[in-house]
């Protein structure tokens, strides 16, 4: 009798034990799906004629010439980014020394500065701002594609 009741016991344990688990694993994937929801970014998007609000009006190439790939503005937790991508007929090399050029000459303090063959990527900081330029060659038209956001 002893060892039924103790095996009884033990699986009323272990059926609390489990209950226990999975209330912790239900509450904690809707706290989950929560937080996804709450983070997800806010996306406004320009036709290319209109530059996204603190994009640089000044910023090299991005004009109406060049085939612009995107161009919008993205709000996650709290902060803003201007987001603009086109296409550039000037090789990766003179792109790079453009905007490298760009950054110092708007007194930009540049963070990080990677020279690759094959991607180059600049990331620099001022008033609380930063941006991020990326080059790389697009694989279908051969042209540069220019990444440049500025997070504010």
């Amino acid at each position: 009798m002893q060892k039924i009741e103790k095996k009884v016991l033990g699986l009323v344990l272990l059926t609390a034990v489990l209950v226990g688990v999975l209330i912790l694993a239900l509450k904690w994937q809707a706290q989950r799906q929560n937080q996804t929801t709450e983070t997800l970014p806010e996306r406004y998007s320009f036709e290319s004629k209109i530059l996204p609000k603190n994009f640089p009006e000044d910023f090299p190439q991005a004009n109406l010439k060049q085939e612009t790939l995107q161009n919008q503005e993205v709000s996650v937790l709290g902060r803003k980014q201007a987001k603009r991508q086109f296409l550039s007929d000037k090789p990766l090399v003179e792109n790079y020394t453009i905007y490298k050029q760009y950054l110092l000459e708007k007194q930009w303090k540049i963070l990080a500065d990677a020279n690759n063959e094959t991607v180059k990527t600049l990331i620099a900081q001022k008033n609380n701002q930063n941006f991020v330029i990326t080059l790389t060659t697009d694989p279908e038209s051969k042209k540069v594609l220019v990444n440049a956001t500025v997070e504010y």
